[in-house]
């Protein structure tokens, strides 16, 4: 074993295990596998199998040499102790680029004891936004999932760790899924870059650190919507606007992951399709397939963006020829079986309306004083209407209605 002390000016020095690399080959050329060990707080404890053979040694941070020349260690019989590392060996990276730390390397020392290797034909797949963008205050999360031999591993999850670093150092909260797959939360309330290492029994699993961008998440009130889908709409046609996600400064975000909703009231349901841009745009389609007026509300953590409700108006296209749907009422004035007006609510109140198209989505509402409304929305046409309470027609219905 051997210790690896990262020092700047006299002060330990915080890096990750990933931009340190130990190279041990026998004199004949035969390469070592030493582990390395972060012990969190500027050393390294270094782990290795000795081999029956004197050997080389030679450090590396940030992919730069420590030591001039590899160093030589001879080994002794078990009752002696092979040369020390001294500090006439140790150097200094001054890369203006790394900006690495000093680097001491303590003398390792022969040992019986066998590394600590992880099993065989491990693969680790990772997956998540967290590995793409965070937001400030709140959970982002990736997920760790392990297979050997394609199957599902499972393993102790203390075998896996994972370091964040960047305007701070975070702690990250790794949960066993029982299923081969870990999930990994983590969050801060600093935005800035950080980086991701992770690694498994002991190694690390990333040629680099997965590098994150983490920002404020979106202000309702700041965030704005605009697009010719908020003016006015045609039935049949994809109807698009842009939602720009800004912080509480205004600013523009400039990266995805945050959830907006949008829903819409108006003569009939319509589709709509949210598309997440993942440069802090989002792109709406509104698909109506009855004209009139709708309203559409745009909101974040159910609050509604600058603006919104945005009241818009869509057309019919029916040839050369526009037509506007009408909105059409219904009241409904409930009595007793003597013929007394009521005056509570509580009935089953049911409308239906079929027309050229099929039946129309209908709004009732109970006023709770005896009396009942409903609304629809209609275009040229013959329309049959039924109403009726507690499962009885009122009287006149059904009836025919037409519009031109």
């Amino acid at each position: 074993t051997g210790t690896i002390t990262c020092s700047s000016q006299g002060r330990l020095f915080f890096v990750d295990s990933s931009v340190i690399k130990i190279e041990l080959n026998t004199v004949d050329g035969k390469p070592l596998n030493p582990i390395i060990k972060n012990n969190n707080d500027g050393t390294f404890l270094v782990m290795y199998a000795t081999p029956p053979t004197d050997y080389t040694i030679q450090v590396y941070l940030y992919g730069k040499a420590v030591l001039r020349k590899p160093h030589t260690c001879i080994v002794k019989p078990s009752n002696s102790t092979a040369p020390a590392l001294g500090s006439s060996t140790t150097t200094t990276t001054n890369t203006a680029s790394t900006a690495a730390p000093k680097l001491q390397s303590a003398a390792p020392v022969s040992s019986s004891a066998p590394a600590h290797t992880h099993p065989k034909n491990l693969k680790c797949t990772l997956q998540g936004t967290g590995l793409k963008f965070g937001k400030t205050d709140q959970l982002n999360s990736f997920s760790l999932v392990v297979q050997e031999d394609n199957h599902p591993k499972q393993i102790d999850v203390n075998e896996i760790s994972v370091t964040i670093e960047g305007p701070e150092k975070l702690e990250s909260k790794i949960i066993d899924n029982h299923n081969g797959a870990y999930t990994v939360q983590y969050q801060t309330s600093t935005p800035g870059t950080y980086a991701i290492n992770i690694s498994l029994f002991g190694k690390p699993i990333l040629a680099k650190p997965v590098v994150v961008p983490i920002s404020a998440p979106p202000s309702a009130a700041k965030s704005t919507a605009t697009g010719p889908g908020l003016k006015q709409m045609t039935t049949g046609v994809a109807n698009p606007f842009t939602i720009i996600a800004r912080d509480e400064s205004g600013k523009q975000l400039t990266k995805g992951g945050d959830v907006f909703q949008v829903r819409a009231s108006g003569p009939a349901q319509a589709k709509i399709e949210l598309k997440d841009n993942a440069d802090g745009t989002y792109t709406v389609h509104f698909f109506p397939t009855v004209g009139g007026e709708y309203s559409i509300d745009v909101l974040y953590k159910g609050q509604p963006i600058s603006g919104s409700p945005f009241k818009t108006i869509c057309h019919v296209e029916t040839g050369d020829t526009d037509v506007l749907s009408k909105k059409e009422t219904i009241q409904v004035v409930a009595h007793d079986d003597y013929g007394n007006a009521k005056n509570h609510g509580g009935d089953k109140f049911e409308v239906e309306v079929f027309g050229p198209k099929g039946f129309l989505e209908v709004e009732t509402r109970d006023n709770q004083n005896g009396t009942y409304y409903a609304e629809y929305w209609v275009t040229n046409g013959e329309y049959k209407v039924s109403v009726k309470l507690n499962g009885r027609h009122v009287k006149g219905s059904p009836f025919t209605q037409r519009i031109f």
